[in-house]
């Protein structure tokens, strides 16, 4: 099978992708995974906290009933 070009000019990757790759853009997203991975705890800790409220208020309204467990729900690491 061979492969066919989805976007034209350039003769990168054998003519399959034209332009340079943006090298800029590459470190920034590089950078943004790097500081992502540092408050990975947090922010989940964070996701935790803002789901047990809502939960806790949800479960004061009258009229609401929960469609399943809160056992259920994914984990949060």
């Amino acid at each position: 099978m061979h492969l066919q070009a989805i976007t034209h000019g350039g003769g990168q990757e054998y003519s399959l992708r034209p332009g340079t790759l943006a090298t800029h853009q590459i470190a920034g997203m590089a950078k943004a995974f790097e500081l992502a991975n540092e408050r990975l705890n947090e922010d989940a800790q964070h996701l935790t906290t803002l789901r047990h409220t809502f939960l806790n208020q949800l479960n004061s309204l009258e009229g609401v009933t929960l469609n399943a467990g809160q056992e259920s729900v994914y984990p949060i690491y």
